[in-house]
């Protein structure tokens, strides 16, 4: 068997800065908060919940500036009604985190969200191949995810990201603590996600490998047929 891994869409770089910026503004805060993304629907599989519990524990560790520079912002919409959005709500209030948690609601392309954080907490019970935790390693950000709960860890293995174990939300938030606190590990992870996300994830290497093993089960794929396969299947 030969597993392949599903690719995203490439995007042009660009500068990050306006993003930053611009996310920032929203948000309310300095242009030197560090930002930890959460994105999806607001579910429980998901692990909303996980997000919010990740952030107090981090809220716990850090303090001074280190606290004050951080914000915990989730992308995304209910997908069962309002419920356990407002639970989760009820929690960031009784914890006192309505400046670090913010539930900022959906958003038509939230590729900009990607581009201007800094830190992806992917917090889902159960998710396959999260097309976010791809999203964010293009992006270059560093990813902290939970071992045992889809394929994720996968390809955060060798220093591409932090994983802990399953729906452990204290120990998410103390590896998002300590990369709040260290800007040269934050950068690290995301310079070797990013180039593998380049490499082995990019769209046309993903289509490319379809294609030939496509071609090699049966003659009614690839030129034989008439259908152009790609010769090129990145790494």
């Amino acid at each position: 068997l030969e597993p392949v891994h599903t690719g995203v869409l490439g995007r042009a770089a660009g500068d990050r800065g306006p993003a930053r910026q611009r996310i920032r503004a929203e948000l309310g805060v300095a242009e030197d908060t560090v930002v930890v993304l959460g994105c999806g629907s607001v579910h429980h599989r998901k692990g909303t919940d996980l997000f919010v519990g990740a952030a107090a524990r981090a809220a716990a560790e850090l303090s001074g500036n280190d606290a004050r520079r951080v914000v915990f912002a989730w992308v995304g919409d209910d997908q069962s009604g309002p419920t356990f959005r407002n639970w989760c709500r009820h929690d960031i209030e009784r914890a006192g985190l309505q400046e670090m948690v913010r539930l900022v609601g959906k958003r038509a392309d939230p590729s900009e969200w990607f581009a201007g954080a800094d830190v992806f907490a992917l917090t889902s019970r159960e998710d396959p191949f999260p097309m976010v935790n791809l999203e964010a390693m293009r992006a270059g950000l560093a990813v902290v995810a939970f071992a045992d709960a889809g394929g994720a860890t996968e390809v955060l293995t060798r220093d591409r990201g932090v994983v802990v174990p399953y729906a452990d939300a204290a120990a998410m938030g103390t590896a998002v603590a300590a990369l709040v606190r260290d800007p040269e590990a934050r950068d690290r992870f995301g310079r070797r996600a990013s180039a593998f996300a380049a490499d082995g994830l990019a769209w046309d290497g993903y289509m490319a490998r379809i294609g030939r093993l496509l071609a090699s089960c049966s003659d009614r794929f690839g030129s034989a047929a008439g259908v152009a396969v790609p010769e090129h299947a990145g790494s």
